[in-house]
């Protein structure tokens, strides 16, 4: 894996440039497809207890 630190027991640990470039490639959804993304995103959050976030 290029840019990849190894720990213990032989784990590689992608730095975060490494995802943000791969995720940058992908193709970008419709509107319509990003609002229903983000619904089922914020229903997942609902259902595991977290119903805001914010800065103190």
């Amino acid at each position: 894996m290029i840019g990849a630190k190894f720990i213990k027991a032989g784990i590689a640990c992608p730095n975060a440039g490494n995802r943000y470039a791969t995720v940058g490639k992908q193709p970008r959804l419709p509107p319509e497809q990003q609002m229903n993304s983000s619904r089922h995103f914020m229903r997942e959050l609902n259902r595991l207890g977290l119903t805001s976030c914010g800065r103190w």
